[in-house]
């Protein structure tokens, strides 16, 4: 749950692969399916109240790919 235009920080740094490392993070903040943030950490402020979803891809060394989102509750 955050607030109107009171900053939500993401952290994916305990994110990891058991057979290697993550490469690259990628943070989809707006749904609109383009990344908005590269790296383990992001932040967003939105403006108006409402559910947003926000999304995480991470890349491992292997080229693999694994996606989840989460919903931020913002309240006036």
């Amino acid at each position: 749950v955050g607030a109107v235009d009171v900053p939500v920080r993401f952290d994916a740094r305990q994110s990891s692969d058991p057979d290697g490392s993550i490469e690259r993070y990628a943070w989809d903040l707006d749904r609109d399916d383009d990344v908005d943030v590269r790296g383990p950490n992001a932040t967003a402020t939105f403006d108006e109240p409402g559910r947003y979803v926000v999304t995480l891809e991470v890349r491992d060394a292997d080229g693999r790919t694994n996606q989840t989102s989460h919903e931020v509750v913002v309240r006036n």
